[in-house]
Formats: C-alpha cells, sequence, structure tokens
C-alpha cells in the first residue's frame, strides 16, 4: 500500500485556494486600462484601476465617488448587449440639485463642485442667460469627468458597475 506525500497534498491545497482566489479577484475587482482623459488630472490617460463590484451592495452612492460607468451598446452581429464602460466622479446623488449657470459653473445645492467648471459641448447649445437646473430622483446621479471638456449629466444608479478603490 502506498501512502500520499503530505508536500503533494499541500501543493494541491495552494493551487487550489490560489485559484479560487484569483476568481474571486477578478469577478469582483476586475482591473480596466483607461483610455480617455476625462478624469485628468484625476486620473491620468492611459493608467490602470481597480473597481470594487461588491462596494455599493454595502453602502450607497455618495458624492465625490469615482465610478466606474457601463453604457449599454448594441453588437449588431451578434444583437447582444455589451457593455462600454467609463469612469466619471459622482458630484450629485437623489436630493440634490445640480445648477449649471450661464458660464458653465457648476453648483451643487448652492455650493461649487471639486471640479466647477464645464466646457462641454452638450452645453454649447445653452443661451446666454440660461441656467439648467436638475433634481435629482431617487435612483438617479449627475456625473462628470475632472476634465472640463468631459461629457457630464444624469446617469441612474443601475448603470454604476463599481466603485473605483485603487488606480496604478
Amino acid at each position: 500500500m502506498q501512502t500520499k506525500k503530505p508536500w503533494k497534498r499541500f501543493t494541491f491545497y495552494v493551487i487550489g485556494v490560489l485559484f479560487l482566489l484569483g476568481l474571486f479577484v477578478r469577478i469582483f475587482f476586475p482591473i480596466h486600462y483607461v483610455a480617455g482623459d476625462s478624469m485628468e488630472p484625476t486620473i491620468d490617460k492611459g493608467s490602470y484601476v481597480m473597481v470594487s463590484r461588491i462596494h455599493y451592495l454595502l453602502s450607497n452612492v455618495r458624492r465625490n465617488d469615482i465610478v466606474m460607468f457601463g453604457t449599454p451598446l448594441i453588437n449588431k452581429l451578434t444583437k447582444e448587449t455589451v457593455y462600454d464602460p467609463w469612469i466619471h466622479r459622482i458630484i450629485g446623488v437623489a436630493g440634490d440639485q445640480v445648477v449649471i449657470d450661464e458660464n458653465k459653473t457648476i453648483t451643487v445645492n448652492g455650493e461649487k463642485t471639486l471640479f466647477p467648471n464645464s466646457s462641454a459641448s452638450e452645453l454649447d447649445i445653452i443661451k446666454p442667460d440660461t441656467i439648467l437646473r436638475f433634481d435629482l430622483n431617487d435612483g438617479e446621479v449627475f456625473q462628470k469627468g475632472d476634465n472640463e471638456n468631459s461629457i457630464l449629466g444624469v446617469k441612474q444608479v443601475d448603470d454604476i458597475i463599481g466603485k473605483v478603490i485603487y488606480v496604478f
């Protein structure tokens, strides 16, 4: 009768644990490449970010969180819905009033945001002396990149993939 060597069993367990740990990290804490410059100067184009998919299962979205959104796109060949991820800062949450004045300065509940100015092309249609107001309802957030030229607007909380927890 042949006995198994303890080091073989130990090696098998270590490999199994490492595999499961890697799978857990890959699923719940994916790493993404930042292809755009909408979050500069906070996150540079070409950086990598780790995103926590479980963060918002445990807590609510807060103002100034940097999150990854998934914008639904339909693949024309397979008719499948895929998500094109992008990163922006949450500047308004449910119950907030976001105001963009005639100078394209953004305030939330009367206070300037962290990166208050915007040159986004969406605002080019605003007529002089026009003020835009967004009253955010439950399940809505107002997002904007830190770069002045980035897009901005109201998104659904359900479109958030997760919170950016590490940049490298």
